[in-house]
């Protein structure tokens, strides 16, 4: 018989643990299933789908890379929150 276990949607980690299977946690994102995406997560996402290329073809010299791009997001989600 094969244990329970839970799947993250996200980064697709598995856990069997009890407590993350009733609370739909994710032990490696530390993040609940249900949780709306945060703006790095929606950039990781666009790069993930090539996005990351799609501005290096439509700005030639970019250099802009996955990680340049969380931070971009980060920035403006916290000039969102606080107009600074």
């Amino acid at each position: 018989m094969s244990q329970p276990y839970i799947v993250c949607p996200r980064c697709g980690g598995t856990s069997h643990n009890p407590n993350d299977i009733r609370e739909r946690y994710c032990g490696y994102c530390h993040r609940f299933h249900d949780d709306p995406p945060a703006p790095t997560d929606v950039v990781q996402d666009a790069f993930a789908a090539g996005w990351g290329a799609c501005l290096k073809d439509n700005f030639p010299g970019s250099t802009i890379d996955a990680e340049e791009g969380v931070q971009i997001a980060m920035a403006y989600d916290e000039w969102k929150q606080t107009g600074e």
